[in-house]
């Protein structure tokens, strides 16, 4: 994942409301299985590509911002983007109903470590 060798991309915050959306489909599956009668497997799949796709995109986050670190307090000060960096704990929050039924004490430590990072991150 690099322009030239050894550069990150410029990944922008804005890019996880990809994995933002993919969990809103998944907990839409989710919704569907329960009162609909959808395939319930398909939800669980959901789960696990947008946990993957989440990842990926933190760690290309996170190189970019170690990379050059003037660019975290860009992205935290600007009145368009800063906004984006609280998906990254939101999505994992849209994920925990689904999560909640493989690992439950996991899930109570996620959606905890996932507020007090969305509080963290929100304006002001």
């Amino acid at each position: 994942m690099t322009a030239e060798r050894g550069v990150p991309l410029a990944i922008p915050a804005s890019i996880f409301s990809v994995s933002f959306g993919l969990a809103g489909l998944s907990g839409c599956w989710r919704l569907g299985a329960q009162f609909l009668g959808a395939p319930a497997a398909i939800c669980t799949v959901l789960t696990v590509l947008t946990l993957m796709v989440w990842a990926v995109l933190l760690v290309a986050f996170l190189r970019r911002l170690a990379s050059d670190r003037t660019s975290l307090h860009t992205e935290l000060t600007h009145p368009v983007t800063a906004p984006f960096l609280a998906l990254i704990p939101v999505t994992l929050l849209v994920l925990v109903p689904e999560m909640v039924t493989w690992m439950p004490a996991a899930s109570r430590w996620i959606t905890w470590l996932s507020i007090a990072a969305a509080v963290s991150l929100g304006p002001g």
